[in-house]
């Protein structure tokens, strides 16, 4: 259980995005962030699931050889979030009916 929420409060925070009168809606986190934070990149690997490590993303997803800006990162993790967040969530759904 507390695995999905983190994981669904997680895709939130990274889906987000902010809008200000007058200005294109902006990404709440700052892509550059995945791109250039070592620290922040060990984070989400350790504390969310291996699976959201980018260069195994970057290398599963065909972009070895092609130039990323930070918003290409951003997508791909966006990407992966949603991925195991749902596994997370069906796998909750799966404990709740076998209990109930």
């Amino acid at each position: 259980l507390q695995r999905a929420i983190l994981l669904q409060i997680c895709l939130s925070i990274f889906e987000a995005k902010l809008r200000c009168p007058a200005t294109r809606p902006h990404q709440l986190l700052a892509c550059s962030i995945l791109k250039d934070s070592m620290p922040f990149k060990r984070y989400i690997i350790e504390k969310m699931d291996d699976s959201l490590s980018v260069d195994k993303l970057i290398q599963e997803n065909g972009f070895m050889n092609k130039k990323m800006t930070a918003k290409d990162f951003m997508q791909l993790i966006i990407k992966q979030l949603r991925v195991i967040s749902l596994q997370s969530r069906q796998e909750f759904e799966r404990i709740l009916e076998k209990e109930y």
